[in-house]
């Protein structure tokens, strides 16, 4: 019987498969933050090195406006019902923007929503990493611990190499439209080339 249901956010539930790349994007047209895209700002590249004088208030509200829902996936809302519907809870796992995550999970009503932030200490910006991007199953693990489940009653979906960790915790790893031919090969189901997440329920949930 499954209980948890647990989705990487980039590439699916989000089209966009780099929301750090999004909001950099956002921040480093702004010239009051004095920030120079390159892919290297994240982690220790990114903290103590950048002085705003602005509160974690205003700057989360700046990255919340550059979600874009027109990167939503369709089925999210119908999917995450039907999963309600038959006790099963809803877990989005990535190391992606949390804002975005946090976005996701109060429009369709996850019960869970994991990621990664950006936040200012002392007049800095600092990243805040929850989820390590290979290692996801480290916190999809904690939520099988917290909740009293088995490896069996947990499905993961992912659709990149980051997403694949999960899998080591999960009784089924579904591939949703898989970025690379190493997730093809590990994956338990397979769904390509889909425009909505309700095709992972195309098989019954709990079959």
């Amino acid at each position: 019987m499954v209980k948890l249901v647990a989705f990487s956010m980039e590439g699916t539930l989000l089209k966009n498969k780099n929301t750090w790349n999004r909001v950099m994007s956002k921040l480093s047209r702004n010239p009051y933050y004095n920030i120079i895209y390159n892919f290297d700002y994240l982690y220790d590249n990114l903290n103590n090195k950048i002085n705003v004088s602005i509160n974690n208030t205003a700057f989360n509200k700046l990255i919340d406006e550059s979600f874009d829902y027109m990167d939503l996936y369709d089925g999210i809302d119908d999917t995450i019902k039907i999963l309600h519907q038959n006790g099963i809870k809803a877990a989005i796992i990535t190391a992606g923007v949390k804002n975005y995550a946090d976005i996701i999970a109060r429009e369709f009503k996850f019960d869970y929503s994991i990621a990664n932030e950006m936040k200012i200490i002392s007049g800095k910006i600092r990243f805040i990493k929850n989820v390590d991007s290979i290692r996801k199953e480290i916190i999809l693990n904690k939520l099988r611990i917290k909740n009293g489940f088995k490896r069996d009653d947990i499905i993961s979906v992912g659709s990149s190499l980051q997403d694949i960790s999960m899998k080591n915790v999960s009784g089924k790893f579904i591939a949703f439209n898989p970025s690379a031919v190493e997730v093809i090969r590990v994956a338990d189901k397979i769904i390509d080339g889909s425009e909505s997440l309700l095709d992972i329920l195309n098989e019954p949930i709990n079959a």
